[in-house]
């Protein structure tokens, strides 16, 4: 098409702002109204320019400088019912930490062992068995986590159809504060 980079970013700029008069997002209230819902939480990466000021807060370990994107789904509907953007380098536990998103207490959160401890901050969540150091897991653990990873399966989906969107796969050169 070749348009320059600059007058794309005036583009996305007057697109964005219009999209944020236009359309009413959900706060982080709204996820209290799902009190019979199961919801799935996952986190996935997407690669950014290497920033200038703060360089280690966005690496990652893995080589590369990557934002975080926190997604909660409801699985009956799919829907995107969540999503908190956080640093690189943060654990996934300290990003649902830090987002405070108020959950229903009646709502089931289905996780994966990256939020170990969530039990302390949402009592009806399930999380995967971690087997302890040198001992195997039992029978019943293992078809446990089977169950919980055929449940799970559709987050992973939900960020494939995310990633899919050509915007959040490749790099992100825009300003990381958005």
């Amino acid at each position: 098409m070749g348009i320059s980079e600059s007058y794309f970013h005036k583009v996305y700029a007057r697109t964005a702002r219009l999209l944020a008069k236009v359309e009413k997002l959900p706060n982080r209230k709204a996820l209290f109204g799902y009190s019979a819902a199961t919801m799935a939480i996952d986190v996935s990466e997407q690669l950014i320019e290497r920033p200038v000021k703060n360089q280690k807060a966005n690496y990652s370990g893995k080589k590369r400088h990557r934002v975080k994107a926190q997604l909660v789904i409801c699985l009956l509907t799919l829907a995107i019912l969540s999503v908190v953007v956080g640093k690189g380098q943060q654990h996934d536990f300290s990003d649902f930490k830090d987002s405070r998103l108020l959950l229903h207490p009646d709502a089931l959160l289905l996780a994966d062992s990256g939020y170990q401890g969530l039990h302390k901050h949402h009592k009806n969540t399930t999380l995967p068995v971690k087997n302890k150091k040198g001992q195997l897991l039992s029978a019943e653990d293992k078809t446990d986590s089977k169950v919980l990873s055929k449940q799970r399966v559709f987050i992973e989906h939900v960020n494939r159809r995310c990633k899919i969107f050509r915007i959040v796969k490749d790099v992100f050169r825009s300003n990381h504060k958005h």
